[in-house]
């Protein structure tokens, strides 16, 4: 065999494939982190559209109607049928005879732990 030979030792592919593994793996990393942090925002964002989903049927409620839900403090918050991972609470405060504030929020988990959304309407009575 002459040195004129063309290809690779075993030791330039060794050298090239460890520079190569030791690329790749932030790259990795960086995609891993990526998509937790995209399975996070799609729950906030659910989270988000499902109490502004309460508000906006709450808005449509008689005056009257509105009222805390559960109506007793003490209880669990009610399970959302739909979406049964996220819970609200419905929160009422008269601030003045004919208004209403109204707070919902809404409970759900994601991998980084318990978290909460909240949303606060007035209603006036008409």
């Amino acid at each position: 065999m002459s040195r004129r030979e063309y290809g690779f030792t075993l030791l330039e592919v060794v050298v090239s494939v460890a520079i190569l593994g030791m690329a790749l793996v932030p790259l990795i990393e960086y995609i891993v982190l990526a998509t937790r942090w995209t399975a996070s925002s799609r729950e906030d964002l659910t989270a988000l559209a499902l109490a502004q989903s309460k508000i906006e049927e709450i808005k449509g409620k008689p005056f009257e109607g509105v009222r805390n839900e559960p109506e007793d403090p003490q209880e669990p918050p009610v399970t959302f049928t739909e979406n049964p991972s996220f819970s609200y609470r419905v929160s009422v405060q008269e601030s003045g005879r004919y208004l209403k504030t109204v707070t919902v929020t809404v409970f759900y988990e994601d991998a980084s732990g318990r978290k909460e959304v909240s949303l606060t309407a007035d209603k006036g009575w008409r």
